[in-house]
């Protein structure tokens, strides 16, 4: 009887993949592309922490300055009103305060870098997030680095308000403002927003404005 061949029934035993084979591997492709995604939303969300962090700081910078001074940082005429026809700018009362933590006037998180002000609108004293110094820029949802700011805006609303509304609450859309650039003051802020998503289209959007009470 004539032998086979080696090298034929070496081919003749390769025999490939079975079902079950198959199916182990694409469960451990989708448990590993599942991690990666859970991965960079824990990424995300980290930012957005970072960025509320950043405002807390602005936050317990202004109430530290009220309880020393009995005035808002930027009020030094005493009407309630920060920066109306103060002699000095709110930037000028953080400084002069020397705080072990002072607040940032300017920050970046994501690589998307934010401005903060404080002023008035309406009667209303604000603290602003600006896309630029002088809170001219305007965010486009379609911009990824704009969308990626405007999600950190919604996630912060929701943190203060319960839900995220850039029409209604104490977070609002930043619509119109007029800024100095290096100083941290902000004034004629207006919250005229079209639509309550804070990613909608419609809405012409140049930061967030934080109601002060």
């Amino acid at each position: 009887m004539k032998a086979l061949n080696p090298a034929k029934r070496k081919f003749g035993n390769n025999q490939g993949f079975t079902l079950i084979e198959m199916a182990i591997v694409l469960v451990i492709i989708g448990v590993i592309i599942g991690a990666v995604v859970k991965g960079q939303d824990l990424v995300e969300n980290a930012k957005a922490k970072q960025f509320a962090s950043k405002l807390q700081a602005w936050q317990i910078a202004i109430n530290t300055f009220y309880d020393r001074k009995g005035r808002y940082p930027g009020d030094s005429d005493r009407d309630g009103i920060i920066a109306s026809s103060d002699t000095l700018t709110p930037l000028d009362d953080i400084n002069s305060a020397s705080f072990s933590s002072p607040p940032e006037t300017s920050f970046s998180i994501g690589g998307v870098t934010f401005y903060a002000k404080l002023g008035n609108g309406n009667g209303k004293n604000y603290l602003a997030v600006c896309k630029d110094d002088t809170c001219n820029g305007t965010y486009t949802p379609t911009n990824s680095s704009d969308a990626t700011a405007l999600k950190f805006f919604e996630s912060f609303d929701t943190s203060i308000d319960g839900k995220a509304d850039a029409i209604n609450g104490t977070i609002l859309g930043l619509t119109g403002a007029s800024a100095t650039a290096q100083q941290a003051k902000i004034t004629g802020v207006t919250t005229s927003a079209s639509n309550a998503d804070w990613l909608n289209s419609s809405n012409t959007l140049k930061g967030l404005a934080y109601q002060i009470k």
